[in-house]
């Protein structure tokens, strides 16, 4: 499934996908992709909740990232994501283990050049609270964090998906 949601995020476009999947929230870290040791100034540390409603097929949540071995100016890559209850045409499947869902971020601090931009996030429930098999991966498009993307298995925490057939 990890290749699935890859390959999401790197054929995906933001103009054009604007959700999928299941609902989903979690909190925890993984390391750095741009850094993969056990050093703990090193990680990428995330918040989330995304709620997609299958009634209306609308979606909204938000989202708090900070990676700590990424920089743009020499601030370490922060923002926050969030949309407002889309009415945008989208497709809510609660049978599902992930979410692909699309919205905007701004940096944080606010002061960094270039203003915030689009996200498009994408999640997994890999199973049983913990980590290892949960995955979260994100791509940032405009603003000050342009063309940044992490994507990797959980180090700590959990991504929880509720499925129902």
């Amino acid at each position: 499934m990890r290749l699935r949601i890859v390959g999401v995020l790197i054929a995906g476009s933001l103009l054009v996908l604007t959700g999928c999947g299941n609902s989903g929230t979690g909190g925890g870290w993984h390391y750095s992709d741009s850094n993969y040791t056990t050093n703990e100034t090193k990680r990428a540390t995330f918040g989330f909740q995304w709620q997609c409603d299958p009634n209306t097929d609308t979606y909204r949540g938000q989202m708090n990232f900070t990676d700590r071995g990424a920089k743009v100016e020499g601030y370490v890559v922060s923002f926050h994501a969030f949309v407002q209850p889309s009415q945008e045409a989208i497709e809510c499947d609660t049978s599902v283990s992930f979410g692909v869902y699309a919205g905007e971020y701004q940096p944080i601090p606010r002061n960094l050049s270039g203003d915030g931009g689009d996200i498009l996030l994408a999640f997994q429930d890999g199973g049983q609270p913990g980590s290892g098999d949960d995955i979260l991966c994100l791509m940032l498009d405009g603003g000050a964090f342009d063309g940044y993307t992490s994507c990797s298995s959980l180090a700590g925490g959990n991504i929880k998906v509720k499925v129902t057939s």
